[in-house]
């Protein structure tokens, strides 16, 4: 039998899910509870909501997530020693078309939203004026760029997500001439997007589970004392390049159509305003579920199947329940809270979609998912390296978004999950003469 080859991940400790949710939910919450609500008032315009109840019920959240990832971690039937990667496992030549074909398809989305965006009136001056820090030329791009979006055509551009995930791997395996180009055309257009439409998430999309997956499999070859030590630390820098990331946008966003006239500073600026996008998620949401209850159906858990493209086809109800919906928070943001903090945040929607025991449930499961995922991510499976990665991302989200239940999220799972199907029926078939002649040795792990 062959001996497995021991990963040391206990540098990359932040990557367990449980961690990661209880680093994130924990604080922001206590945030919410004990910031004063003048300065909610100060900073955000907005009255204060969350209160102790909705703090004890954050703490449910918390609580069956970690019932849950316990529960994974006892039954889960994975050896718990890490080993180096599997990927020289997969069928490549199947991966290497899927990667192809997911490349293709993100740029064609690109582009037809550009020429659509272009048709709109988004020509290079508006965009210069953008950099420039014109007043209220970004909010123009903004909203062209929304009336420009074709639903079934234009979200072709979230397989981008999928993409470079596959780009990443494949890269390891056989060089990065394979797909390096490729992955720097996705970071650059998610990067036009992020700073001339204000939708920095396209760009974290594309760009943290690609590093999630690099990240794990450096770690399947030997690497010094002293990189564990920085990999171990890293998300210190992570939150000081989400800071950089957040402020050189906000820049061009708020701060120069408004805040500056004020003579706030720029970095202060930012930072109250990072930090309120979460905090007053939480607070919307509690208001939200206080002021509404629990609805008749479930709905901002699963945006994605409630705004699919052809939905209102089967019912005109669905239109007129989503609209209807829309609006009663928009009123609520209105009458109490601001408008220009919108998030509902991706915890109290649960107790709105489900109630609480139904949203218990789904929290435990979220754990049991997550930590199974992790668990197949340090053993290298094939669902875990494409997997977590992706689920990763929602984590970091939790209390701004259900990330996962967006309809953003769900052409990326479906591409992943029919990757992940396809790569198990197909057989491990011999290398193209091509890909044999590029293709590296497995990395060496460290005992």
């Amino acid at each position: 039998m062959k001996k497995e080859r021991r990963v040391p991940l206990a540098c990359l400790w932040w990557m367990n899910p449980l961690n990661l949710f209880l680093a994130t939910v924990i604080p922001l919450s206590l945030f919410a509870l004990l910031i004063p609500d003048e300065n909610y008032v100060l900073y955000w315009r907005t009255g204060k909501h969350f209160n102790p109840i909705d703090l004890a019920l954050m703490g449910l959240i918390a609580l069956t997530f970690v019932l849950g990832a316990v529960v994974a971690n006892v039954t889960n039937k994975l050896p718990r020693t890490p080993v180096a990667n599997s990927a020289e496992e997969f069928p490549w030549l199947l991966v290497f078309r899927l990667f192809q074909a997911g490349f293709v398809m993100t740029t064609a989305g690109y582009l037809i939203w550009l020429a659509i965006c272009i048709g709109k009136g988004v020509s290079l001056e508006l965009l210069l004026s953008v950099l420039k820090g014109e007043e209220g030329s970004i909010y123009i791009t903004r909203d062209l760029g929304g009336e420009a979006l074709l639903p079934g055509v234009t979200t072709c551009t979230q397989f981008g997500m999928a993409t470079g995930v596959l780009g990443v791997l494949i890269g390891w395996r056989f060089g990065w001439k394979k797909t390096g180009w490729h992955l720097s055309i996705l970071a650059t257009m998610a990067l036009v997007r992020a700073l001339f439409f204000s939708e920095r998430l396209a760009f974290i999309e594309v760009s943290l589970p690609p590093a999630i997956l690099l990240l794990r499999l450096k770690l399947g070859q030997q690497i010094t004392t002293r990189a564990r030590k920085i990999l171990s630390l890293l998300p210190i820098a992570s939150v000081a390049a989400i800071f950089i990331l957040f402020t050189t946008t906000e820049y061009f966003r708020s701060w120069v159509n408004f805040y500056a006239a004020q003579g706030e500073s720029i970095f202060w600026h930012s930072l109250m305003r990072l930090l309120g996008y979460y905090v007053t998620a939480l607070n919307n949401g509690a208001l939200y579920f206080k002021t509404i209850g629990v609805l008749d159906l479930p709905f901002y858990t699963v945006q994605w199947f409630w705004k699919f493209p052809l939905m209102p086809l089967f019912s005109k109800n669905i239109d007129s329940y989503m609209h209807m919906l829309n609006d009663q928070f928009e009123l609520i943001l209105t009458q109490d809270a601001n408008l220009e903090f919108n998030n509902p945040s991706g915890t109290f929607i649960t107790f709105s979609d489900f109630g609480l025991i139904g949203a218990s449930v789904l929290w435990f499961s979220a754990g049991w998912i997550g930590m199974m995922l992790y668990r197949a991510f340090q053993r290298g499976t094939a669902a875990g390296l494409l997997l977590y990665p992706f689920y990763f991302i929602g984590l970091t989200e939790v209390c701004r978004i259900f990330y996962w239940g967006e309809t953003r999220a769900f052409p990326t799972w479906l591409y992943l999950l029919a990757t992940l199907l396809l790569v198990r029926l197909s057989p491990k078939r011999a290398l193209s003469p091509i890909m044999a002649r590029a293709a590296v040795p497995p990395p060496v792990a460290t005992s």
